[in-house]
Formats: structure tokens, sequence, C-alpha cells
């Protein structure tokens, strides 16, 4: 692992940690980002790009190959699903997980969707 790829991994593992702890402390993502001082754009930022790297890990080299090429078919979303979810697809599963999730149970999740 080079350096880059080193200070990479720190950020996320830092940002990993914000919005754990955002989550943990049950306040809106607004009122704890006035709190701690952080700019809203910012925690969304780092959100989104922990989002991005965990489906770039689950893509990664060390996961099954498929020779075929996935399926999709046409889904309508009830109402109620939360703006903030994240619908995760594969190998025919799909797995939702919402807005308010704790970090760690979706690492956890990610762990076995990874050794599947």
């Amino acid at each position: 692992m080079n350096m880059r790829e080193m200070a990479q991994e720190v950020r996320l593992a830092n940002w990993a940690g914000i919005v754990r702890a955002r989550r943990d402390s049950g306040l809106s993502v607004r009122c704890y980002c006035q709190e701690q001082g952080i700019n809203e754009k910012t925690y969304y930022y780092w959100q989104r790009r922990l989002g991005q790297a965990a489906c770039e890990w689950l893509a990664s080299e060390d996961m099954p190959s498929q020779k075929e090429s996935p399926v999709f078919a046409a889904l309508t979303m009830p109402s109620s699903r939360d703006s903030g979810s994240i619908v995760i697809r594969l190998n025919g599963a799909e797995i939702e997980i919402g807005g308010e999730a704790n970090l760690s149970a979706v690492e956890t999740v990610l762990k076995v969707l990874r050794g599947c």
C-alpha cells in the first residue's frame, strides 16, 4: 500500500468515526454539524464518499467474478422508503440500509457480502 492509499484510508476512517458519532448522538445532521463546527455540505460529502468506498470495496478483485451480466428489473418503490437509505443488490439478493442505520451494522453486512 502506497502513501496515497494509506492517507485515503486514514481519511475514510476519520470520516466514518464522525458519521458514526453523529448517528450515535441521535441529533439531526444540522444540529450535530452546528455543535461540532462542521460544514453540513462537508458532512454529506464525507457520507457520500464513504458509500462510494464501500461500493468499490464490494466490487474489488477479492469478490467472486460473475461470468454473466447482472439482470435488473424495474421495481416500484414504496413511498415510505427513507430518502437517505441505501439499497445494495448483489447476486440476486437485495439489502436496504436505512439512513439512520448503525455504521457498525453496515460494516458487518458489507463483510458478510464480501465473503459470499
